[in-house]
């Protein structure tokens, strides 16, 4: 009974042996793939990293940018009220001229011919010759300094064409940049979490048949000392429990807390839009644009609806700054956690 016995055992130590050899024996493509994998992420996070440097960069561009802007707004502002000044001159100036031609050459004299006809003697012919030549030369300067007026109507009128094409390519290129900035992070966090989750997943695997050879050899060990010892009745497998693998679980929500700051400087914004609060519709918020694509559109609790269409080089993280149309409003809201859905992810 016995030799029948430690024949089974024999068997089933065998067996275990196989199993042992087939789960412990190394997969050399899922080994290279693995570190295959690994030293893709690790690629990855440093392309991130000077990709995030350079994102820094860029939103210190944008922040000058938009200095400039709004620089250029103030400057358009002047250079209208000065040529609505200068217009308003030239046509006092031409409203005068006028007047006086008309006194002097309609209202009176026909022509200079008659002035000097009309002199009674030579000195009065000398007189009215020289009061003639005066008015000739005081029309003479009125003309010009009328078409000097107008000239500088012109050239005024120039400068303010050429600030609205300065601001327009500022805004032109904002765009440019935000667009490549908010593709390319969303880009780097996609090829980042595919990477994470194959990763991951490896890692499980091998964790798994870690521990399923790791049970097998300490079942076989559990045999080994019953078969030497043959006290079949009073043995027992040892067994243990495996540890729980690894699951990678996605964050179904679009729900994120996040901390909250405000700011009331009217202009524009990173994307070349002008700051808005509109409590019936969509306002404007400033966002990291690694954390929430620009463009996109939420809602935050206790603000209202908004879109990201602006950056700053001190918003950075989980931060948003949201915009009010007072100071008032900037110092009521302070510094808070608000709970924000993005509806347009």
């Amino acid at each position: 009974m016995n030799k029948k016995i430690i024949s089974v055992l024999m068997m089933l130590t065998l067996t275990i042996t196989i199993n042992v050899n087939t789960f412990a024996a190394p997969n050399t493509n899922e080994t290279s793939e693995l570190e295959q994998a690994q030293s893709s992420k690790k690629a990855l996070q440093i392309k991130v990293q000077n990709f995030n440097n350079e994102i820094d960069e860029v939103l210190n561009k944008i922040d000058i940018n938009k200095s400039k802007m709004n620089d250029i707004t103030q400057d358009v502002r002047k250079t209208q009220t000065k040529l609505e000044i200068v217009e308003k001159n030239a046509i006092d100036q031409e409203d005068l001229f006028e007047k006086r031609a008309r006194a002097m050459y309609i209202n009176s004299l026909d022509s200079y011919l008659e002035v000097l006809l009309d002199s009674t003697s030579f000195s009065d012919l000398i007189s009215r010759v020289d009061t003639l030549g005066r008015i000739i030369e005081y029309d003479k300067n009125l003309i010009a300094k009328i078409e000097k007026q107008r000239n500088s109507i012109i050239k005024h009128k120039d400068t303010l064409n050429n600030e609205n094409d300065k601001l327009s390519a500022l805004k032109a290129n904002n765009e440019i940049i935000l667009t490549k900035l908010s593709k390319d992070i969303k880009e780097h966090k996609v090829l980042l979490s595919n990477v994470t989750k194959k990763e991951t997943k490896l890692i499980a695997n091998k964790n798994a048949k870690e521990l399923a050879a790791a049970k097998i050899k300490k079942e076989q060990a559990a045999i080994k000392r019953f078969t030497m010892s043959r006290h079949l009745a009073s043995s027992k497998s040892s067994t243990s429990k495996s540890d729980a693998i690894p699951i990678d679980v996605s964050n179904s929500t679009n729900y994120f807390i996040m901390e909250s700051t405000a700011y009331s400087m009217d202009g524009f914004t990173s994307s070349g839009a002008r700051t808005n609060r509109d409590p019936n519709g969509y306002s404007t918020i400033a966002v990291d644009p690694r954390v929430i694509p620009m463009g996109s559109k939420v809602h935050i609790e206790g603000y209202g609806y908004a879109i990201a269409s602006d950056t700053g080089s001190a918003i950075k993280g989980n931060i948003i700054d949201v915009f009010f149309n007072t100071e008032a409003e900037v110092l009521n809201w302070g510094r808070r956690n608000v709970k924000i859905r993005i509806i347009n992810d």
